[in-house]
């Protein structure tokens, strides 16, 4: 049985599947049972060699994004976003980079409530 990263999948065309339920816990940030308390987002960005965070991500992803943030904010009344590599380097682990060519500035203007780890 494989095991499943994120609770959602953002693929290059924008369209988000919902994996896990999110009330499970998924092992994402490498931060282990400190995973219990977030959400995993993952987008679809590797290369044909497999290689990960190789290209910029689509409009659709942005969008995708967008739809799904703004969801989870209302219903879930987040009041902070990370990425991996803030918990990967709270854990002691290096960083990936992840999200690489992720437009973070993009999403800290969006959302002036939200406070977002790096």
């Amino acid at each position: 049985h494989g095991k499943i990263l994120f609770h959602y999948f953002v693929n290059r065309s924008g369209v988000i599947y919902q994996l896990l339920e999110l009330d499970e816990w998924a092992y994402h940030s490498n931060r282990g049972e400190g995973d219990i308390h977030t959400i995993g987002i993952e987008f679809e960005n590797k290369n044909k060699d497999g290689k990960l965070n190789q290209f910029h991500y689509t409009s659709q992803q942005y969008s995708a994004w967008d739809f799904l943030i703004k969801k989870l904010i209302n219903e879930l009344d987040i009041k902070i976003i990370s990425t991996h590599d803030h918990w990967r380097l709270l854990a002691g682990k290096k960083e990936k980079p992840c999200p690489n060519n992720f437009n973070l500035d993009y999403c800290i203007d969006k959302y002036p409530d939200v406070q977002f780890l790096q």
